[in-house]
């Protein structure tokens, strides 16, 4: 027979329709946690993986501070060339 389940919205499902429901959460949390274990795994090799990217970006950032530094031609074009560089490679490793 038709048992109404009534919910503090003020909704009414049948039985039936709360057994779907149940059923769709716990698939859903199987893939979650599914999902979560690939992440969990993944992380290792990525974060190995961005440390090797902000290490390049942060050597990079550097070479372009020395070149700053020891700028021969000494022209306003090759300084702002530098600190724009500098401020680029700099904001790359802030990201996170």
């Amino acid at each position: 027979m038709f048992q109404p389940v009534y919910y503090e919205q003020g909704w009414v499902v049948e039985e039936a329709d709360v057994d779907i429901i149940k059923g769709k959460i716990k698939v859903w949390e199987t893939v979650h946690l599914k999902v979560l274990l690939l992440r969990r795994s993944g992380n290792g090799y990525f974060s190995w993986i961005l440390l090797n990217i902000y290490g390049v970006d942060f050597a990079t950032m550097l070479r372009f501070a020395a070149n700053l530094v020891q700028n021969p031609t000494g022209t306003t074009h090759s300084y702002a060339y530098f600190i724009g560089s500098i401020l680029i490679f700099a904001s790359y490793g802030t990201v996170s």
